[in-house]
C-alpha cells in the first residue's frame, strides 16, 4: 500500500467518523431540547400552573379559537401533553412542543 492510498483510506474514515460525530451531536442537541420541554410541563403540572376543570366554561372545553395556549389548559390537559412529548421522535414534533410551551432551543 502506498503513502497516498493509506492517507486517502484515513481521510475517509476520518470523514466518516466526524460526519457520524455531527449527527450523535444533533441527536444529543435534540434530546437535551426534548428534556427542557418535559421539563417545562413537568413543572407546570408540579406548580399548579394550569386551569382547573371546574373554572373553566363548557364552551372553552371544546373550542379550537386557541388551543395549544398552555396558559389555559387543565391539568388533565397538560398530562395528556406530558406523555405525547414523552413519544417525540421528530423534529417537527419537537419544534411545536417548544414553541407551544415557550421553551427555547438550548443550542441555538
Amino acid at each position: 500500500m502506498t503513502d497516498a492510498t493509506a492517507r486517502d483510506i484515513r481521510s475517509s474514515v476520518a470523514s466518516r467518523n466526524m460526519s457520524t460525530q455531527d449527527e450523535n451531536a444533533w441527536t444529543m442537541a435534540e434530546e437535551n431540547w426534548k428534556a427542557a420541554v418535559l421539563a417545562e410541563i413537568t413543572r407546570r403540572i408540579e406548580e399548579g400552573q394550569y386551569v382547573p376543570d371546574s373554572l373553566k366554561s363548557p364552551f372553552l372545553r371544546g373550542s379550537t379559537a386557541d388551543p395549544y395556549n398552555p396558559d389555559i389548559l387543565t391539568k388533565s390537559q397538560l398530562e395528556d401533553h406530558l406523555a405525547d412529548a414523552e413519544k417525540i421522535d421528530t423534529t417537527d414534533k419537537l419544534e411545536f412542543y417548544a414553541a407551544t410551551f415557550r421553551v427555547p432551543n438550548p443550542h441555538s
